[in-house]
């Protein structure tokens, strides 16, 4: 369901979307964090597995927020803006952090479990999540489907979905030459919805490979940006 946090494929996608500061974080090292970015401190905790603790930033704070009051229209408006960070590009990436930090968190608490220690429904570092949500469970359901009745934690699938699924347009457009973030986030976050039902969605399937192909399509790009010396 999900590979682990240090795996090739989610380094490749954070140097993408540090762009010209991918140097610069690696350079910084463990000790240096409080210089780094707020897209840098991130990214950096996603890469660690620090799921909860990117979930506890002000930033997540606040997008969780967005999506509560104003679904993925706030978020959208929230991008556009640029309020999320040094522009729209920064914007961007961080609603993507803070969405694949919601669906890896929510993976840990149904499948896999965190490293060293075991999931709790009423860890104090997320005291919001600590309610099965009616509402997140009426939104997640798919052509009659409804989740797993023992899933736990739905509303984090459902931040997860609105971040990386239903706000993936406006984040793909604004992220730019690392846009395969953006698509391959979406798919993984289709097929773990996929898997919490109680039967399958065709029309999840359907998105699963179209966003799969999309992500393809934008690394064959990011690709070529990478060889021609462009900037990302």
């Amino acid at each position: 369901l999900m590979e682990p946090s240090s795996d090739m494929a989610v380094s490749m996608m954070a140097a993408a979307l540090l762009g010209e500061e991918s140097q610069q974080w690696k350079d910084l090292g463990d000790a240096s964090i409080t210089e780094a970015t707020e897209k840098m401190e991130l990214w950096a905790m996603l890469l660690d597995g620090a799921y909860s603790e990117v979930l506890c930033t002000p930033a997540a704070t606040t997008l969780l927020e967005l999506v509560k009051t104003g679904g993925v229209e706030a978020v959208e408006h929230y991008v556009e803006a640029g309020d999320g960070g040094d522009g729209v590009a920064d914007t961007a990436a961080v609603v993507l952090c803070v969405g694949a930090a919601c669906l890896s968190r929510f993976v840990q608490l149904n499948w896999t479990g965190p490293p060293g220690d075991q999931a709790s429904d009423s860890d104090s570092s997320e005291d919001g999540f600590t309610d099965i949500d009616t509402a997140a469970l009426d939104s997640l359901e798919i052509e009659g489907e409804r989740l797993y009745k023992l899933i736990r934690r739905p509303s984090l699938l459902k931040y997860a979905r609105t971040l990386l699924v239903l706000a993936r347009s406006c984040t793909r457009a604004a992220i730019g030459a690392a846009a395969f973030a953006v698509d391959w986030w979406a798919a993984r976050c289709c097929a773990i919805h996929v898997q919490s039902l109680s039967s399958s969605a065709p029309s999840l399937e359907v998105a699963i490979c179209a966003r799969m192909r999309d992500a393809i399509d934008h690394l064959t790009d990011f690709h070529a940006a990478v060889r021609a010396g462009q900037p990302f």
